[in-house]
């Protein structure tokens, strides 16, 4: 999560629970979801508190059509599913109850402004990238012009090799 919330400057967790496991009790369990693909919705009050979470997904066939919408919307109690062939035609297909009290999605923010740990210096990182650039084609451009004049007979007396250099 670190590594998302340095480069997007936020990142999404889901926790949820699971009875799969050697003890056969519920456990919890977090699951890192897609900047991308993941939102919360804030409500009004002065306290921005998470009113839901939402994620979405695609399925895809052999030639990288989509094929179906998967939106997922997690609420204080429940989580919603919804199908679709396209985002207009998504038809609510599994509701279930969740007894975490809370939006299951957490948001992890880098910063206050939610920016990413380079994007105050990409800037100074192009320009530099540029001096970097031009200083390696005036080398190239040198070793280019110095392999001409070494690998050539400039001529063998004075008048010979001014009129080289003369060209």
């Amino acid at each position: 999560l670190g590594k998302e919330q340095s480069i997007y400057g936020k990142a999404y967790e889901l926790i949820s629970f699971d009875s799969d496991n050697y003890l056969g009790v519920e456990m919890p369990y977090l699951t890192k979801l897609s900047v991308f693909n993941t939102f919360i919705v804030k409500d009004n009050t002065n306290k921005h508190k998470t009113f839901l979470g939402v994620y979405y997904s695609t399925d895809t066939d052999a030639q990288g059509n989509i094929v179906k919408y998967i939106v997922t919307i997690y609420t204080r109690t429940r989580i919603y599913t919804a199908i679709g062939r396209d985002l207009q035609s998504l038809t609510l297909q599994t509701e279930e109850e969740h007894l975490l009290g809370e939006v299951p999605i957490f948001q992890l923010s880098n910063n206050t402004e939610e920016k990413g740990d380079f994007e105050d210096v990409v800037g100074l990182i192009k320009a530099y990238n540029v001096l970097q650039e031009n200083r390696c084609k005036d080398k190239q451009q040198f070793v280019d012009k110095l392999l001409v004049i070494t690998n050539s007979s400039l001529g063998d007396t004075e008048d010979e090799v001014r009129q080289s250099l003369e060209y």
